[in-house]
């Protein structure tokens, strides 16, 4: 095919891309940053900004990434994925305007949490004729860095508390190593996935299966619920719905997982007294010390919401924020259809206390208690069509002629799930550690999909 061909070996994209290698410099400029930057060290890195202005390196990046794109749409204009997306957009828009113009809340608070919307740029700017180049680049970065990755995945899952106050720059509130455990499951699962449609292509080597042990144990330690259990609908979605060799699949993450989960098992007490030396001043201390009993507990507490309190708190405790933010809501007509506005700490619902957790731990709840029901209906929306464009790819495609889209699709398909999963536990979608990686890969893989013959 004469669009991208993505190097059997090593997914290298700049050998077999049809562009002279000069035009790739901003896309592996951006495939770094997602990958070294906010994949690798996470909530940190997402955190740094100018000195003293409140602008951090996603909102540079939105802006440097839609000069890049304008060339394509003066010259080629937007393809039918992005005409919606453009439209929901601009619908989203009007309610922050109309917020910003009635002035209900503080101008910075509005617009701290309009990312949540205004995010969503990332998946239409790199849906854009280009954003292959972005694809191409981010995957062969991940595939080739995708041990030092997996080791920093598993290394945040078991150092979390230690890591958020580790190495702290500026103004911020986190280390520049910190990411929050919700975000890991989804990146592992994304890795997983890429490194089984690579056994598509060739064998996988014994580090490439050491390193499925690796993320897999990252999801099944992870402090997040809900991110565990997107990571393994996600998973199992793959292995059932995606994948042509299920059986071969699920015997290589098993036996990846094994080569990890064996030893872990004889080192778990040896684990638990470094973190206990480590976590010394840290007030997450306790329900992050590893035990058989915590695991335990942990994936009992999935099942049960008012289950063993091994975080310091139920699932029921959400369950109550939730109705909280929606009674708030149904208040008035008003609110009902176009929420509190942007700016509205939904934490106020339950008196939650602390400032800097705006967000009720759910997207779909955020969206709600921000822009009522008018704004739930544009987010149904826009995902739906994000599903709709795969799924239907994807019946298109026949794998042995089209490897690489359907790499992009299996992919794409698999993390938006475990995103969608996860962040209905939780506010990763409205930070960017979660939300411009993932907007920036469903919109590259888009742009894959689209791409000319």
């Amino acid at each position: 095919m004469n669009g991208l061909r993505l190097k059997t070996q090593e997914l290298s994209a700049q050998e077999f891309l049809p562009i002279s290698s000069h035009r790739l410099w901003f896309p592996s400029i951006v495939a770094a940053i997602i990958c070294f930057g906010y994949i690798l060290c996470g909530r940190g890195f997402a955190g740094l900004s100018i000195p003293n202005i409140p602008i951090y390196i996603g909102e540079v990046l939105l802006l440097i990434s839609f000069i890049y794109f304008l060339g394509d749409f003066l010259r080629y204009g937007v393809n039918r994925f992005q005409k919606l997306q453009l439209l929901i957009f601009i619908a989203f828009s009007f309610l922050l305007v109309n917020d910003l113009i009635n002035d209900h809340h503080e101008t910075i608070s509005i617009l701290r949490d309009s990312a949540t919307v205004y995010y969503l740029s990332f998946l239409f700017l790199f849906a854009s004729r280009r954003g292959f180049l972005f694809f191409a680049k981010i995957v062969e970065y991940l595939t080739k860095y995708h041990l030092l990755i997996g080791i920093s995945l598993l290394a945040h899952t078991l150092f979390e508390p230690f890591l958020s106050s580790f190495l702290v720059i500026g103004s911020d509130f986190y280390g520049l190593f910190f990411m929050p455990g919700c975000v890991v499951p989804p990146f592992a699962t994304l890795l997983i996935v890429i490194l089984l449609e690579m056994a598509n292509r060739r064998k996988l080597r014994w580090l490439e299966l050491f390193n499925i042990g690796l993320l897999f144990s990252s999801i099944i330690l992870s402090q997040s619920r809900g991110g565990i259990l997107g990571a393994l609908v996600a998973l199992s979605f793959y292995f059932i719905f995606l994948s042509k060799s299920r059986v071969k699949f699920l015997s290589l993450v098993l036996v990846g997982a094994c080569l990890i989960a064996i030893p872990a098992t004889f080192f778990m007490p040896g684990l638990s007294e470094f973190q206990e030396r480590l976590f010394v001043n840290s007030e997450y201390r306790v329900f992050h010390l590893y035990s058989q009993d915590m695991v335990k507990a942990k994936f009992r507490a999935l099942i049960d919401p008012k289950g063993d309190e091994y975080k310091g708190a139920t699932g029921e405790g959400r369950i109550k924020w939730w109705k909280a933010v929606i009674e708030e809501n149904t208040s008035s007509i008003k609110t009902f259809l176009f929420g509190q506005g942007f700016g509205h700490n939904l934490g106020e619902a339950i008196n939650y206390g602390k400032e800097t957790v705006r967000g009720a731990h759910n997207a779909w709840i955020n969206i709600f208690g921000w822009t009522g029901l008018v704004g739930v209906v544009l987010y149904a929306l826009l995902f739906l069509s994000v599903f709709r464009f795969f799924i239907f790819a994807k019946r298109q495609l026949y794998a042995k002629e089209y490897p690489d889209k359907m790499l992009a699709c299996n992919t794409a398909l698999a993390f938006c799930i475990a995103v969608l999963i996860t962040t209905m536990f939780d506010n990763s979608l409205s930070s960017p550690v979660m939300a411009i990686p993932f907007y920036v890969y469903l919109g590259s893989a888009v742009s894959m999909l689209t791409v000319k013959e």
